[in-house]
């Protein structure tokens, strides 16, 4: 029974302490947050920061999704914008791009200049290009293994797949052009030997290989 009583009164004393306490406030958390920001955004390149404000780029947003290209010491703001603005990209758009994908600002304009040819072989022309870059920039400025890319679309175009079922690859299954040629090549094979496995013919397996990378890209 003691320590029922004990239980009780300490239970006692804790609601009449938690009365005389005044309600809780929102201030110092948010007084917190703006320190947090404000410590952020000191450490930000500011340079970086300026030139994404040139081009009517909402900083919060980048902030918000990848805000640790704002810490990068190297950034080529302008250099992008104008390579974009190149294949028509008007001002909005090169904002849209910038802040939807913030880590193009890192990329090397060589390296861009490169995908941009690259992307240009299964483009009828730069606008087609640009369209492409503002519906998917995170594919885009995925710059890496540029040589495996060049090789995979040479081998495809070689299978005389479209041009625009090329693009949609690059667009929605870019990893596949990342992957070593050869990969591509025995995956290709292997979807050949399982045709004529299950009863198809010789003369219908292009028709038929075309048709099925054409659909599930």
């Amino acid at each position: 029974m003691l320590w029922k009583l004990l239980l009780r009164s300490q239970s006692c004393r804790l609601c009449s302490f938690k009365k005389m306490q005044s309600p809780p406030k929102y201030r110092p958390f948010l007084a917190c947050f703006i320190y947090t920001t404000d410590r952020q955004s000191s450490k930000e390149n500011t340079r970086t920061v300026e030139k994404l404000y040139k081009f009517s780029v909402d900083i919060r947003k980048i902030r918000r999704l990848k805000g640790w290209v704002l810490l990068e010491d190297k950034t080529y703001v302008e250099e992008i914008a104008n390579i974009l603005q190149e294949l028509g990209a008007d001002e909005t758009a090169v904002a849209s791009i910038l802040e939807r994908c913030p880590e193009a600002i890192v990329c090397s304009p060589t390296a861009v200049n490169t995908q941009r040819k690259l992307w240009q072989l299964v483009c009828k022309n730069e606008e087609e290009l640009i369209k492409l870059i503002e519906q998917f920039p995170e594919s885009f400025f995925t710059i890496k293994d540029q040589e495996n890319q060049k090789l995979n679309v040479q081998f495809f175009q070689e299978l005389e797949l479209k041009n625009v079922v090329i693009s949609r690859l690059l667009t929605t299954a870019s990893n596949v052009f990342h992957n070593p040629v050869e990969k591509n090549k025995q995956m290709v094979r292997i979807l050949q030997e399982s045709y004529l496995d299950v009863g198809g013919s010789e003369a219908n397996m292009k028709v038929w290989l075309l048709k099925l990378l054409s659909q599930n890209p």
